[in-house]
C-alpha cells in the first residue's frame, strides 16, 4: 500500500490510473444503483474488517452511486473524510473483492453534481420499513421472581401495565444480570395482552439510532417518526448506547417530549445500566427529560432475594439443592439473579444427563466459573473452548466442517462472541474456525445477532461469555 497515509492532492496524476476522486462521466452514468440493503451489509464488512476507529472519519459521510463489473461510484464529502478514504483506498478495495467475489475498483465522485441533481429532483420519500425487535414470550411478570431488594421494581411493572401514563418515563437502571430486560419485555407482553388495540413497540436503543440513521439517509424521516409516536407504548432497553450519538439522542428527546406531552394515555419504560445523569456523554437533555420520570433502581440482589430466586427456580426445573449448596450460592453476594438461574440450569442438566448425586464438592466443579470471580481474558482459543463445553459440542466440530443445525448454531454463537469480545479481524477469525472465508464469518456474525434476539437460550450463552471474559484489547 505505497500510496497509505498520503492526501489525494499529494499524488498530482497518479490517481487518475486506478481510481478518480472527481471522474464522474458516462461510466457512473451506465453503472447500476447499489440497494439499501446491500449498502448496510457492505457498511458492515467495511466497519468490521477495517475497524472502527479506521473507518470513524469517512464511512457515514459516505454514498453509494453506482456499480458496474469493474467499479464502484462512492460520493464523500470533501476534507478529511475524502483523504481518511483515500489513505484506506487499497485495503477498501481487498474488502470490495470479498464482499462482491471479484475485483473493484473504488472511485470517488464530486458531491456538486448530486446536490444540483437533487435540488430538481422531487423529494418523495424512498421505501422503508421499520421492524420491531423479537421480544421472548415467556419474559412476563408472573415469572419474574421477586425478593426484598427488587419487589418495588416489579410492582412499578405491574401498575405500568395496569395504570399506563401514571409514572411516565418510568426508568429502570442497574447493573447487567439484574433482571432490566426481563421486567421491561414482560410490561410490553402484559401490555400487549390487555390492550391488544394499541401499539406497543419495543427497541434498544442502538437499534433506534440505527433505524433513525436509515431514515434520514432514506429521506423517510415521517415514517420513522410515525412508528415512534403514534405508539401508546415505547419500551427502550440498553439506553447507554445511544450515548454519544448526537443526532440520534436529540431525535430521541423529540420523541420523548411528543408522547409525554401528546395528550394520549401513553407510557415510556427506559432502562440503561446507570443513572441517566451518569451515563458518560449521554445528552443532558436526555438524561434531564429522564430524571422527571420515576427512576427505580434494581440493586445488587440480597441474600434473602437470591435465595428466593434460587427455591424458585429449583421447584420450576424439579431440582433439589442440598442445604449447603443452597448456602453456596446464596451466601455469593457476587452471583447476580441472571447467574443463579444459570447455576440452578447447569446443575440440572448435571442431573439428568450425569445422573451422579449433587453435593457440595460436584456443585463447585460444575460452577467452577461462576463462583471463581475472576474473568480472563478473551481469546480465540478460551472462547471456543467455552462454547463448546456450554453447548456440549466438541471443539473438534466447533472447528471443522460439519453441517449439523446444532454444530452449525454453536459456531455461529462463537464467531459472534469472538468479533464481540476480541479484537480479532474476520480473516482471523475465520483462519481459526477451520479456514472459513471472511464472508463466512460475516454471515455468522449476522446469524449469531439474530440467535441473541430470538433465542433466551443464545442470549444466557452470549451473557455468560460477557461475565467469563475480559474483552481483550487490541495492541497493534
Amino acid at each position: 500500500m505505497a500510496w497509505r497515509g498520503r492526501s489525494p492532492a499529494s499524488l498530482g496524476g497518479q490517481h487518475l490510473q486506478g481510481s478518480s476522486l472527481d471522474g464522474v462521466g458516462s461510466a457512473q452514468a451506465s453503472a447500476k444503483p447499489l440497494a439499501a440493503k446491500d449498502w448496510a451489509a457492505l457498511r458492515d464488512h467495511l466497519r468490521d474488517e477495517l475497524g472502527l476507529l479506521r473507518t470513524a472519519a469517512w464511512l457515514d459521510l459516505t454514498r453509494p452511486r453506482g456499480l458496474d463489473d469493474s467499479t464502484l461510484w462512492v460520493e464523500v464529502d470533501k476534507g478529511e473524510p475524502r483523504e481518511a478514504l483515500w489513505a484506506l483506498r487499497s485495503e477498501v478495495e481487498e474488502v470490495l473483492g470479498e464482499h462482491f467475489g471479484r475485483r473493484l475498483r473504488l472511485r470517488l465522485s464530486s458531491p456538486s453534481a448530486r446536490r444540483a441533481a437533487r435540488a430538481k429532483a422531487p423529494a418523495d420519500e424512498e421505501p422503508f420499513e421499520l421492524r420491531d425487535e423479537r421480544t421472548l414470550a415467556r419474559h412476563d411478570l408472573a415469572s419474574f421472581i421477586t425478593g426484598p431488594t427488587n419487589r418495588l421494581a416489579a410492582e412499578f411493572a405491574r401498575q405500568a401495565v395496569r395504570t399506563p401514563g401514571e409514572w411516565h418515563p418510568l426508568v429502570y437502571y442497574g447493573q447487567p444480570g439484574s433482571g432490566k430486560t426481563h421486567l421491561l419485555q414482560g410490561i410490553l407482553n402484559g401490555y400487549r395482552r390487555r390492550y391488544p388495540a394499541r401499539r406497543a413497540v419495543y427497541v434498544r436503543a442502538d437499534r433506534f439510532a440505527q433505524q433513525f440513521s436509515q431514515a434520514m439517509r432514506r429521506r423517510r424521516a415521517r415514517s420513522f417518526r410515525d412508528h415512534y409516536r403514534e405508539a401508546s407504548l415505547l419500551v427502550l432497553d440498553d439506553l447507554e448506547r445511544i450515548a454519544g450519538k448526537r443526532k440520534s439522542e436529540q431525535e430521541l428527546s423529540h420523541t420523548l417530549d411528543h408522547l409525554l406531552m401528546s395528550g394520549r394515555a401513553t407510557q415510556v419504560v427506559v432502562a440503561s445500566r446507570a443513572v441517566p445523569k451518569d451515563i458518560p456523554q449521554l445528552l443532558d437533555g436526555l438524561a434531564g427529560r429522564l430524571l422527571g420520570g420515576q427512576l427505580v433502581q434494581l440493586p445488587e440482589a440480597d441474600r434473602a432475594t437470591r435465595r428466593s430466586v434460587l427455591r424458585a427456580s429449583c421447584l420450576r426445573q424439579g431440582l433439589s439443592v442440598p442445604p449447603a449448596v443452597e448456602e453456596l450460592l446464596t451466601a455469593k453476594a457476587e452471583l447476580s439473579i441472571h447467574e443463579l438461574l444459570v447455576a440452578v440450569t447447569r446443575l440440572a442438566a448435571h442431573r439428568t444427563h450425569i445422573g451422579a448425586q449433587l453435593d457440595l464438592g460436584s456443585a463447585r466443579r460444575i460452577l467452577r466459573d461462576l463462583l471463581s470471580g475472576r474473568r480472563e481474558v478473551a481469546t480465540l482459543a478460551g472462547i471456543a473452548s467455552f462454547v463448546a463445553s456450554e453447548t456440549g459440542v466438541s471443539e473438534d466440530h466447533l472447528l471443522g466442517r460439519s453441517r449439523q443445525p446444532r454444530v452449525v448454531q454453536a459456531r455461529h454463537l462463537a464467531i459472534g462472541i469472538a468479533r464481540a469480545l476480541t479484537p480479532c479481524t474476520l480473516r482471523e477469525v475465520g483462519a481459526f474456525f477451520g479456514g472459513r472465508s471472511v464472508a463466512s464469518v460475516h454471515e455468522g456474525q449476522a446469524k449469531a445477532t439474530k440467535l441473541r434476539e430470538s433465542q433466551q437460550q443464545a442470549q444466557s450463552l452470549w451473557e455468560a461469555a460477557e461475565r467469563r471474559f475480559e474483552p481483550a484489547e487490541d495492541l497493534s
